[in-house]
């Protein structure tokens, strides 16, 4: 399915999104389930671009905050292979 996970309340303040709930992960809160594939591949490509841990890794941070950028990167790719399951 499509749904996001139950309890969707935590936020753990990267770009101030619910990190809980994948239509919001990619930025398509306000199209919920009426995503289509080819928008689902547009939004994860435009959020993917702002927090790919290539491009942040080049700045200055710490390990904790190199960690928080991987796992944010991959709850981005995780929501996209999800909402793009066509099950």
């Amino acid at each position: 399915g499509k749904k996001a996970k139950p309890g969707a309340d935590s936020s753990h303040g990267i770009a101030g999104l619910n990190e809980d709930d994948y239509y919001d992960l990619l930025g398509l809160g306000k199209l919920r389930w009426k995503a289509n594939e080819d928008q689902i591949k547009k939004a994860f490509h435009r959020v993917s671009l702002n927090c790919h841990p290539d491009k942040l890794h080049s700045m200055e941070m710490t390990d904790a905050q190199r960690t928080k950028v991987d796992e944010h990167f991959k709850r981005i790719n995780n929501a996209k292979n999800i909402l793009s399951d066509p099950k």
